[in-house]
């Protein structure tokens, strides 16, 4: 070991010369073995590990600076990623800036600003911080204008890194000049190096043999490290890969290549191997690193040396680590990496990059063909997993399936024996369904037969479902018919049996599309939803960091050879990208022991955020078909072989009527390929002859063969509308043999009409075969110019065929649909694309009624010679029901909707406007208001383009909404099984029978086998189809299609989304249902677009009350009244609405309310397009004229701002309504959702000054902050491996809450400066003070005032001991005047990052950074925005301060903080201590005396300067924490008297009210022995007693339980300095008394005079006292800090407090001594961030000490209390079992008796008479009385679904064990004479606390308690009574609930640490009420519940509590109703 040093030593200094004299390659080579060789020696331990890791980390640099030189970007990114994730903690900012470098070089700019963001989060260094900010501003450049920018030199100033621009520049040319050569299967030899050059590199390899021989000796074996990291062979160091190649292209002949393995291995790869195995390495994973190939990039990229996975190909590809570090979101941008790869390897890919499209049968021609490479295969890989699956070895499956030692949690499926002998016995309760999986623990069952009474059938729970997959065939058992009288009555049942399964059949281990669960990384749920879930393989992960599991997925790749999966990496999967990642997983088996089947992921989809990626995605989930199979190409090539020309052959036109000379002509979309259709028209006499000409596909594709076959499959072409579509027949066919283009003859089934003008038939049509020649392509916009008289169309013939066809096809659709064929439909792009449906619909509808009359008539033609074979085209009427119930809803709207005017919609109604004539309707036709603007000053085209348009009138949109949600699906059926087929074959929607598909052979199956059946006609032959291949066929095809149009919507959908994510777009939206919930809306832009996005949640609006659903008399529909309380200012100052004490906003202010009558006159203008008409119609109507009854006495806008100074407003409360059919503005933009863009709500538009923005209140962290995935440690290595760790879980809480905080505010109109990702705003000193404005925690006299500094440099940041508040911005921006839409709003986040005063203006400056997901328009420079500053609450603010300064606190703070060894107590103070204890001064006061643990704890606090003590419930613990807070004060005050300076305690705890109870204890129980002490509050508590003007803006949520003492005022801060003879009392009682005047305006000089008083006068008052008591949050005040000097700390109830919080005092006090008291086993922490809580901020600082294994090396003192005195020896029982594994004992006391003292003659207590109460169970063998009861009900739960003053959202009542619970209590009071104050009623639900005060209350009680589980948490009282709330019925309740359902359907019930709390509070008896056998759905209460069960203690609600004689009943007048 001592040889192998000064080797090392020497490698580092010839390392760093190399590096001084720019030689790059050879640098890199010596310190690559210098790497390797730190590496070994970490190893073998042969030197400190610290060590060892610095020299890694200074060597890794050194080479990412050489690569850096050579432009090597892989290699350098390899190497900053070995740094960041191995050798430091991800905070290096070297590695950090180069890798953002390299990034930025290869135009990653995403990552890189990833990379530099995280770099100026480490960078400590201000001029670096300047030098990272320019270069984040260039990188949001480039992403703007897609080009790099210059390197930032700055940067690499001071290192070798920018020495090498002569160097770079020569390489550039060296680059220029190099001529790619031929393929080479060998290299040729290159030249031998110069003499000079063999001698460096051979001295070099003289040292590295050294250095290897060196460690032989030592440790044998070491030559394998080289042999991973140097050249097998004996090629000289010249003729290596570190030689900087010649620029002649020319290869080193003994190239190798280190390929890496998985096991960390790189293995020698001769050079000469064919580039295709290359190739194939590279795409199965594996890095590569060519020695030969380096070009002119010389580099090195580090071996995998700890299971690392170092790919080259590029930075952001699929790593894993061992480590468990943060996993960075920068460092899983795997996607873009996939695309690359795939152009890489396939040619097609790169030539439709390049603007050239290539068809599907072109890649399966290409993937097919003999000389295709091996690379292709990857083409269709994917495509044929998704469509075989994978097969498996069954010896491989038995490792993974064996039998559980579990019971099975499935049931075995019903026999058919058993099922038939059931049926028979109760034939309604079973029923054949088709299953469908709505969640994992949901389904859905629709009966076979529609004639059942019963539509669907709910199965609750996953067991009830079976091992059913999604479109099965099953038999259900009905369970519970529910209520029938309900209106939305549910039935429910489970599945058992199943019939058939219909989804993959015959594949036995099918490919799925999954995206991962919101709760566990190792369930993935698949996006078909066909399965519920699947447990993936990831035992990896849980041996090498299962502390990660949650953050890291597995990925496995398939062998084909073995049929085995092998573990090939891990990724991570951050959360905030845990919706952007989609993998495909193999389903490997089910048994029934398990949940769910197990499967394994085996590859990771693209990133699904672009069009692009998404249309992938979707073609995955909904398995459109890509490539053809072999033989279908091989047919269609030979095929084409025959016809070179395209043009089919003489021999087909034999027996066809050629009509070449006829003009017809096509008509399509733009860039229409597959042209299946045309039209001709010729004159003939007085009428026309029309043809409908259609391509004879069936002629080219036979029956049977292979491209018919895969027709069948295929059964459509699927379009997504906004990519190419995939054929169903391949592209030669489809869009050239068969297409009919133009100039081409063509062979087709033609249809001949003889028609009169007036489109009357004359005789019969006739159908032959032909061959055409299309004269022209039209699109529908040049068609439409035709018929319009705008086209300059030349061809005059062509011009008369269109205008013909017109008129007749006019007059056909006006006969076929009346007035509804002159609705409109608005279409996406209607305003801007001219082929728009709404702009063409007159082309449109031309075709179309000729393609329908075409249709028909081959219909009636087969159906007359193929009765039983013909294929319609049939759709049902709407069920008789939901038709009723919506002509009933909508009344006299229909006749308004052109839609469906004439139309029999029903048998007695068909709607028509004349139907209106003589309407004396009141009824208001709402119009929005830019319409109503447009109709009234633009053309009479649009003016009656937009009358007819129903979709943009909000109660004619939703009415025709309504009406196709009634529609049943259109589908094909075969003739020959309808029964009836003028019912059944009737097509409703057509009003036709019969009708087929005939017009469309290219696109649709069902097409072509009309056709053959018409050949066979024509042909005289039989039928080519039997009747059950049709009843197949149309199966098939109703499958696909609705596979098809669903795949078609979505991607419509992705295409809005698409633009969303471009730039967010505001709308106007239609409210279309409302709930207490949400408001459901609907508009024409998201018309594609899923239910789920297109809803307003309230949860997200953050109301302040409960949403009011109530339902209107005169509509009978819903609407539900919202209330907000916000505080909205105007940088004006000035308010322009009056002032209301809740004002209501107008809901209709977006819409102008028209007549019914003035509106029809209207239309029937629209319908004539007689503009001057409709202008006359509204011409005496002006918005406001007429208003909805919602808007009656109403305000437009609200603020805070009042005109009158005098007035100081704390906030504005203001409410709204929403009703259907409401007009709301909504932004919307798109996010991840499944793997696959998807819209959302941004922000809701309510006035100009009230916007909500739901973006950063759904995901803050997000917003605001940033994820982490670091977990906490138990040990750390140093403070700032503390912090790395905690401050981000810190931040994350303080994101989260900021949410709920009421501090926040917003001010319009408020100029904004902005440059770059930075900006600042100024604000006027009185403007703030007036308002209560704070800026980060500060008002505006408390702000530091600006220095010279800061006034010369804006841009410095304050220091990192500051907590700044975040900040939403929002700019109106401008708009189209014309345009429909309303202007959109630009959204930002970010962070205040300065505020400082300018004192000589009187003025506040704010500086501000943008969030890096936000981004700043280019020409944004100074705005008038609208700022909404979101606060962090005080607690976070000053957790994060003092968090930031740990590095500055006392040792004693830190060692606890990182779990070091705690030092001793000092000898002055142990003295003390004994002599304390030596005197026996333990007992004081009217305190118990100590038992053993007592005084155990006592004394090792004393003694030591860290103690914990844990008290179980009723151990005493809160005396001896009182007995601890004397003796030290006594200790304090011995040390006083010694001489030494004063010192005081502070006892704290994390409620006011646990500390509240502290003080009474001791003022009560220590009597005349009680210290000096003094209770501080928090200044909203004070506040509540003495309010300061302007400053007091609390609400009733707030201050829910937010009070100071009443009892304690003698000892409360704020009222002792207002005490007579207190220095400033005098002064501060006049402030308070000239406050309170009616007529006093606020002065801020005069209020900031007081504030400064009660300061003073705060700090003296605190320095005379000698405990002090208050909460975690206020130990860290400035006030207490400075008037205290504090040595104990004492923090009670401390497993309650998040660690950072408990930390807080220490660090502040900088105390010596800490004591924690607390129970980790009852309360845990209350943490608002879920994520955090997960990485463990839920785990006090207590719990981490009492569980910690270091604990009692560490010098730190742990005594546990085991004897209670609180309860009942038999309610001790079960907590001690449970909880303190039977520990906890039970001491004497009379607590816990029921009975009283009998005075003897002296009057002292004589002897003890037992007095239980009468309803309690009796032992019947000893007597004993059980005081525990659990009384059995079956209630219903409600649901709050916001926060409110009632509860949080998502808190549960439940109404029929409120009754129960009033029943006990009012039995214990009036019959068992039991003192109500003495009784406890606790729920775990808010909200249920709210419904039982008010029953209490209204049954005439008066002297209650009514509390939380929480707040009870402290407290003790005789009796308890318990409410679970949470209840299920018994056929919803799991027979083996899983981990998932137990927390969605038991909640709070599940939390082990509340169950304890709640168990523990009664001393002599406890009632629980609730449902049993919900509750034994979990392990605890299931045994306690059999506990209770054995003692004959559970009792149903009837029989509890038990009937007593009623003698002594109180008298009670009023009934709890």
């Amino acid at each position: 070991m001592h040889e192998f040093k000064p080797l090392l030593q020497e490698l580092e200094q010839i390392s760093e010369d190399l590096e001084r004299e720019e030689k790059w390659d050879k640098c890199c080579y010596v310190s690559h073995n210098l790497y390797s060789s730190y590496v070994y020696a970490e190893r073998r331990n042969l030197w400190n590990h610290q060590s060892i890791k610095i020299s890694e980390k200074r060597v890794v640099l050194r080479m990412a600076r050489c690569t850096y030189q050579t432009k090597n970007f892989p290699a350098l990114s390899q190497n900053c990623r070995v740094v960041l994730e191995q050798l430091c903690e991800y905070d290096c900012v070297e590695a950090l800036m180069l890798w953002a470098i390299s990034l930025r070089e290869t135009k990653k700019y995403d990552v890189a600003l990833k990379k530099a963001e995280r770099a100026l989060e480490c960078c400590k260094s201000e001029p670096d911080r300047q030098i990272i900010v320019k270069f984040i501003e260039d990188i949001h450049r480039n992403i703007k204008q897609g080009k790099p920018e210059d390197d930032p030199s700055e940067w690499l100033e001071g290192t070798n890194a920018g020495k090498d621009a002569e160097e770079r520049q020569k390489a550039e040319e060296a680059r220029s000049r190099y001529v790619k050569k031929a393929k080479r299967h060998r290299p040729k030899r290159r030249e031998k190096s110069p003499d000079k050059e063999n001698a460096a590199h051979q001295s070099l390899e003289a040292l590295t043999r050294e250095i290897t021989n060196s460690l032989d000796s030592i440790f044998p074996g070491t030559e394998l490290l080289y042999k991973r990291t140097r050249s097998s062979s004996n090629t000289p160091i010249s003729e290596t890969k570190y030689q900087r190649s010649n620029t002649s292209g020319e290869d080193d002949k003994n190239t190798l290549d280190f390929s890496a393995s998985s096991s960390g291995r790189s293995t020698p790869i001769k050079a000469g191997k064919k580039r295709r195995k290359q190739r194939s390495r590279n795409r199965s994973g594996n890095s590569t690193c060519s020695l030969g190939n380096t070009g002119t990039r010389p580099g090195i990229m580090l071996p995998r040396q700890r299971s690392i996975s170092l790919n080259i190909e590029s930075q952001d590809q699929v790593h894993w680590s061992e480590s468990e570090e943060d996993i960075s979101s920068s460092s899983n941008s795997i996607y873009s990496n996939i695309d690359d790869q795939t152009v890489q390897e396939h040619g097609w890919d790169q030539r439709e990059m390049n603007g050239i499209e290539v068809s599907y049968f072109e890649k399966s021609r290409l993937f097919f063909s003999e000389q295709n490479d091996v690379s292709d295969e990857e083409t269709i890989t994917m495509a044929k997993m998704l469509q075989e699956g994978l097969k498996l070895d069954e010896e491989f499956l038995r490792k993974f399936n064996r039998r559980s030692q579990m019971p099975p949690f499935y049931e075995e499926e019903l026999s058919e024996q058993e099922l038939k002998r059931r049926r028979k016995e109760q034939p309604d309760r079973y029923k054949e369904c088709y299953l469908l999986i709505e969640s994992s623990h949901v389904a859905y069952c629709t009966p076979v037969d529609q004639k059942e009474n019963i539509r669907k059938i709910e199965i609750s729970g996953r067991s009830k479902a079976g091992q059913a997959l999604s479109d099965d065939r099953v038999w259900v058992e009905i369970l519970d018919k529910g209520d029938p009288t309900a209106q939305d009555a549910k039935v429910f049942g489970k599945m058992v049996k199943v019939i058939k399964r219909n989804r993959r059949e015959n594949v036995q281990h099918p490919v799925y599309a999954c995206t991962i669960d919101d709760m566990e990384s190792h369930l993935m749920k698949p996006i078909c939803k066909t399965l519920p879930k699947i447990h993936v393989l990831n035992q990896t992960i849980l041996k090498k960091c299962p502390k990660l599991k949650k953050y890291r997925v597995e990925i496995h790749q398939y062998n084909p050879v073995s049929q085995e999966l092998e573990f090939k990496e891990w990724i991570n999967v951050p959360p905030e990208k845990r919706h952007s990642f989609v993998f495909l997983v193999v389903y490997m088996g089910w048994t029934r022991h398990h949940v769910y089947p197990r499967g394994a992921v085996i590859k990771v989809l693209p990133c699904a955020e672009d069009l692009n990626s998404g249309i992938k995605l979707l073609d995955i989930q909904f398995e459109v078909p890509g490539l053809y199979l072999s033989q279908t190409v091989k047919r269609v090539e030979s095929v084409m072989s025959r016809y070179p020309d395209a043009e089919p052959a003489e021999a087909l036109r034999v027996g066809r009527k050629v009509l070449i000379s006829l003009r017809t002509f096509t008509i399509d979309p733009p860039g229409s390929q597959d042209l299946d259709d045309a039209l001709s028209v010729e004159k003939m006499g007085d009428g026309f002859k029309v043809g409908v000409h259609i391509a004879d596909v069936t002629t080219f594709v036979q029956k049977g063969d292979p491209i018919d076959t895969e027709a069948q499959q295929r059964a459509t072409t699927f379009y997504s509308g906004v990519r190419s579509p995939h054929h169903m027949i391949p592209e030669p066919f489809s869009q050239n043999l068969c297409s009919l283009l133009p100039g081409k003859c063509r062979l087709c089934i033609s249809l001949s009409f003889n028609m009169t003008k007036d489109g009357n038939m004359v005789g019969k049509p006739i159908i032959e075969k032909t061959v055409i020649r299309s004269s022209r392509r039209f699109t529908y916009a040049e068609v439409q110019g035709i018929i319009n008289k705008t086209s300059t169309e030349s061809d005059q013939g062509i011009r008369e065929d269109i205008d013909i066809l017109f008129r007749l096809a006019t007059v056909m659709r006006k006969r076929r649909l009346g007035n509804s064929m002159y609705a409109l439909s608005m279409e996406l792009d209607d305003e801007t694309d001219e082929d728009g449906m709404s702009e063409t619909i007159e082309a449109h509808y031309l075709v179309e009624e000729f393609m329908v009359l075409a249709n028909k008539t081959v219909a009636e033609i087969l159906i007359k010679k193929f009765p039983n074979l013909v294929p319609l085209r049939c759709q049902n009427p709407p069920p008789d029901g939901e038709l009723q119930s919506w002509l009933k809803r909508q009344g006299e709207i229909i006749d308004l909707l052109l839609c469906l005017q004439d139309r029999h919609i029903s048998n007695y109604k068909m709607p028509s406007i004349e139907a209106t004539h003589g309407h004396t309707s009141q009824i208001l036709i709402a119009v929005q208001e830019k319409i109503f603007q447009a109709l009234r000053s633009i053309s009479s085209s649009k003016a009656s383009k937009y009358m007819r348009t129903d979709e943009l009138h909000p109660l004619q949109c939703l009415a025709r909404q309504e009406w196709l949600q009634i529609q049943e699906h259109a589908d094909y059926r075969c003739s020959g099984v309808l029964k009836n087929k003028t019912t059944e074959g009737k097509h409703f929607s057509l009003e036709m029978y019969p009708y087929t598909h005939f017009t469309s052979p290219i696109r649709r199956y069902a097409d072509q086998i009309v056709h053959r059946l018409l050949h066979c006609l024509m042909d005289g032959k039989t039928a080519a189809y039997t009747q059950k291949e049709v009843e197949e066929l149309c199966v098939r095809i109703n499958t696909v299609a609705q596979r098809a149009k669903a795949y078609q919507k979505n991607c419509k959908s992705l295409a809005i989304a698409e633009k969303l994510k471009q730039k967010p777009s505001m709308l106007f939206c239609i409210v279309s249902n409302v709930t207490d919930r949400n408001v459901n809306f609907c508009t024409p832009a998201l018309r594609f677009v899923h239910r789920n996005f297109r809803e307003l949640p309230f949860n997200l609006l953050d109301i302040s009350s409960k949403p009011i659903l109530k339902q209107d008399t005169q509509t009978r529909r819903d609407f539900v009244t919202v209330e907000w309380r916000k505080r909205l200012y105007d940088f004006s100052g000035f308010s322009s609405t009056a002032r209301r004490q809740i004002s209501r906003i107008d809901p209709n202010q977006h819409v102008v309310c028209i007549p019914y009558k003035d509106w029809v006159r209207a239309l029937h203008s629209a319908l004539k397009k007689n503009a001057d008409g409709i202008l006359e119609a509204f011409r005496n109507i002006t918005p406001g004229l007429y208003r909805l009854p919602t808007s009656n006495e109403t305000a437009e806008d609200v603020s805070t701002e009042t005109n009158d100074s005098t007035i100081i407003q704390p906030h504005s409360r203001f409410s709204t309504t929403f009703s259907y059919g409401q007009v709301i503005k909504v932004q919307m933009m798109a996010t991840a959702q499944k793997g696959i863009l998807a819209p959302c709500i941004q922000l809701y538009d309510m006035t100009r000054n009230v916007k909500c923005c739901l973006q950063h209140v759904e995901d803050p962290i997000k917003c605001l902050h940033y994820y982490s995935t670091k977990p906490t440690l138990e040990i750390y290595q140093n403070v700032q491996e503390y912090l790395n760790r905690w401050l981000p879980l810190v931040l994350m809480e303080a994101a989260t809450t900021a949410m709920r905080s009421e501090g926040g505010y917003t001010i319009n109109n408020l100029p904004v400066k902005f440059s770059g990702m930075k900006g600042q705003f100024r604000l006027q000193t009185a403007f703030c003070f007036e308002r209560n404005i704070e800026i980060s925690g500060r008002g505006a006299y408390g702000l530091a005032e600006e220095t010279d500094e800061v006034g010369e440099n804006e841009n410095q940041e304050e220091s990192t001991s500051t907590s700044q508040d975040w900040l939403c911005i929002r700019h109106t921006e401008p708009g189209k005047q014309d345009s429909l839409t309303p202007n959109s709003i630009w959204v930002a986040h970010g962070q205040i990052i300065k505020v400082y005063k300018r004192k000589e203006r009187e003025e506040i400056s704010v500086h501000f950074q943008i969030h890096p997901l936000s981004a700043i328009p280019k020409d944004m420079k100074v705005e008038k925005c609208t700022v909404e500053l979101l606060i962090k609450s005080d607690v976070d603010r000053r957790t994060e301060i003092y968090l930031k300064s740990l590095d500055r606190a006392n040792d004693l703070a830190k060692k606890i903080a990182i779990n070091r060894e705690i030092p001793n107590l000092d000898k002055d103070h142990q003295l003390l201590a004994k002599r304390i204890i030596d005197k026996e001064e333990l007992n004081v006061g009217n305190l118990p005396k100590n038992n053993k643990k007592q005084l155990e704890a006592i004394t090792k606090a004393l003694r030591s300067r860290f103690s914990l003590i844990q008290g179980p419930p009723g151990t005493g613990k809160s005396y001896t924490g009182i007995k601890l807070l004397y003796l030290f004060n006594k200790i304090n005050k011995l040390w006083e008297k010694e001489g030494n300076p004063r010192k005081q305690v502070l006892f704290c705890g994390p409620s006011n009210k646990s500390v509240d109870q502290i003080a009474r204890w001791m003022i009560n129980r220590l009597e005349e022995h009680c210290p000096n002490i003094v209770r501080m509050y928090g200044r909203s508590i004070e506040a509540v007693d003495f309010p300061i003007p302007g400053k007091t803006f609390l609400s009733k949520r707030s201050m829910r339980d937010s009070k100071a003492a009443d009892d304690l005022t003698d000892i409360s801060l704020h009222h002792l300095i207002r005490k007579k003879r207190k220095p400033y009392a005098e002064d501060i009682n006049a402030f308070d008394k000239r406050f309170k005047l009616p007529d006093y305006i606020p002065d801020h000089k005069e209020v900031q005079k007081y504030v400064h008083l009660l300061r003073v006068a705060t700090i003296e008052e605190l320095k005379k006292h000698d405990v002090i008591l208050c909460t975690t949050a206020v130990a860290s005040n400035a006030k207490l800090l400075e008037g205290t000097d504090i040595y104990q700390i004492m923090i009670d109830e401390a497993a309650m407090c998040p660690e950072p919080q408990c930390l807080v005092p220490i660090i502040a006090t900088k105390a010596e001594q800490v004591v924690l008291i607390g129970d980790h086993k009852q309360l845990q922490p209350i943490i608002m961030c879920k994520e955090a809580a997960e990485l463990g901020l839920e785990k006090s600082l207590f719990e981490r000490y009492a569980l910690s294994k270091s604990r009692d090396s560490n010098n730190v003192q742990y005594t546990l209390l085991e004897i209670q005195y609180r309860m009942h020896p038999r309610l001790c029982d079960f907590p001690s079992m449970e909880f303190y594994d039977n520990k906890l004992t039970t001491g004497p006391s009379d607590l816990w008796r029921e009975g009283k003292w009998k005075e003897g003659f002296n009057g002292q207590p004589d002897h003890w008479i037992p007095n239980p109460l009468k309803m309690w169970p009796q032992n019947k063998c000893t007597h004993e009385n059980f005081t525990h009861v659990f009384c059995h009900i079956e209630g219903q739960e409600e649901v709050l679904t916001v926060t409110t003053e009632e509860g949080n959202e998502h808190s549960r009542s439940n109404i029929e064990e409120v009754k129960q619970t009033v029943k006990v209590f009012s039995h214990m009071v009036n019959f068992e004479m039991v003192d109500s104050a003495k009784i406890n009623v606790i729920s775990q639900y808010n909200a249920q606390c709210h419904e039982l005060r008010t029953a209490l209350s209204l049954q005439g009680f008066i002297n209650f308690n009514v509390n939380t589980v929480v707040a009870s948490q402290g407290g003790e009282w005789d009796y308890v009574i318990f409410s679970m709330v949470r209840s299920l019925p018994e056929y919803m309740i799991e027979r083996n609930p899983t981990l998932g359902w137990c927390k969605q359907n038991l909640g709070f019930i599940t939390d082990h640490h509340q169950i304890n709390v709640a168990l523990t509070r009664a001393r002599k008896g406890i009632v629980i009420i609730g449902n049993r056998n919900l509750l034994q759905c979990d392990k605890v209460w299931k045994r306690l519940i059999n506990l209770y069960d054995q003692r004959g203690c559970v009792k149903t609600a009837e029989e509890f509590p038990p009937k007593i004689a009623r003698r002594n009943r109180r008298r009670t007048d009023i009934e709890w109703r």
